[in-house]
């Protein structure tokens, strides 16, 4: 279950280069290696957002405008969204569908809470969260090579975050009040899950995570089992829009 370690490597590879190396900077989101693993949408995807996001924030253009800015890093592949009247990346139009549902979770102070994400990747989701409103903190969770990353892009837009490695450092057990992953949970092997549910998941007073390689009956046993002693209710919902088939929204 879940994806192996070594496929990662040209990832991280990547990943690294980038912080060396000024020319793979510039242009590491259209990295087919690592667009390969994070951001690799297609225009479609966007696309079906776009309805969702005009209805949310169509009213806010100064916000559509700070969204669009983190397309300004990395050079990701752009496309004009007509009824936005903005060219983004599908990766940034689908983060920003990401915080519209968390702002339509019931009695969250989004401001008073920390928000942990597994797997965050460059920091796309961090950023459009950031854009919107500040979280009381906020955690990646990701390999080395990775958190170093996506630390030179949040703070180039003056973000501040906690970094913590994926299998270092997680010792010490911390509540959250919300946990976020983008299919980094569901792509992880069966030890690193198990590991995660111990650590994060079970920390963690709500989540939203969306997943994909896994089944929704897998999610809901594991999820039941790390839960046998406290009351957490859950969801299994489709992800909307649908990335690939056999993903699923899990919610708690």
């Amino acid at each position: 279950m879940g994806i192996a370690y070594k496929i990662y490597v040209p990832y991280l590879q990547v990943c690294k280069d980038a912080i060396e190396q000024s020319s793979v900077w510039d242009s590491f989101r259209h990295n087919a290696t690592f667009t390969g693993i994070v951001g690799g949408i297609p225009y479609e995807v966007g696309a079906d957002c776009e309805d969702k996001i005009l209805k949310a924030f169509g009213d806010n253009p100064a916000l559509l405008d700070k969204f669009a800015e983190g397309d300004s890093i990395g050079q990701p592949p752009v496309y004009l969204y007509k009824k936005l009247g903005r060219y983004m990346s599908p990766a940034t139009m689908r983060y920003i569908n990401v915080l519209i549902d968390l702002l339509k979770c019931s009695h969250i102070e989004f401001n008073k809470i920390n928000i942990v994400e597994i797997g965050g990747g460059y920091g796309g989701q961090c950023k459009v969260i950031h854009d919107f409103i500040k979280p009381k903190s906020y955690t990646l969770i990701d390999f080395p090579e990775v958190l170093t990353l996506s630390k030179k892009y949040l703070e180039h837009f003056g973000i501040d975050a906690i970094y913590r490695n994926f299998d270092k450092g997680l010792s010490k057990k911390i509540i959250y009040g919300f946990c976020i992953s983008n299919y980094a949970y569901s792509e992880m092997e069966v030890a690193q899950q198990t590991f995660y549910d111990d650590a994060i998941l079970n920390n963690s007073k709500r989540g939203y995570m969306l997943c994909n390689f896994i089944s929704k009956r897998y999610m809901t046993t594991r999820f039941r089992r790390m839960t046998r002693h406290k009351t957490k209710q859950y969801k299994v919902l489709p992800e909307i829009p649908l990335t690939a088939p056999g993903n699923f929204l899990f919610i708690w």
